[in-house]
């Protein structure tokens, strides 16, 4: 069987519960692309400095991601990180 996993680019929290509604009961699995506007062009929230206080909550685990009991996210991080040697 093929499993289908959406991807989603939102510009912020409000965009990002919408779409994963959109979606939750037709897939398991719902994927959360992070882009930093460095790695690639394209910024998502939370880089593009929306909605911070609701990523706040989420790292702090007070919240959780928008639908978390119905998919499981997977993350693609688009992001650069420079390395010091």
């Amino acid at each position: 069987m093929i499993e289908v996993i959406p991807a989603i680019l939102p510009k912020g929290i409000g965009e990002l519960r919408e779409k994963v509604a959109r979606v939750k009961e037709s897939v398991k699995t719902v994927q959360f692309d992070f882009c930093d506007g460095i790695f690639v062009p394209t910024r998502t929230w939370p880089y593009n400095g929306k909605s911070e206080d609701a990523y706040a909550e989420i790292i702090k685990e007070n919240e959780g991601l928008p639908f978390w009991e119905d998919v499981d996210y997977e993350f693609d991080l688009m992001v650069s990180i420079s390395m010091r040697l």
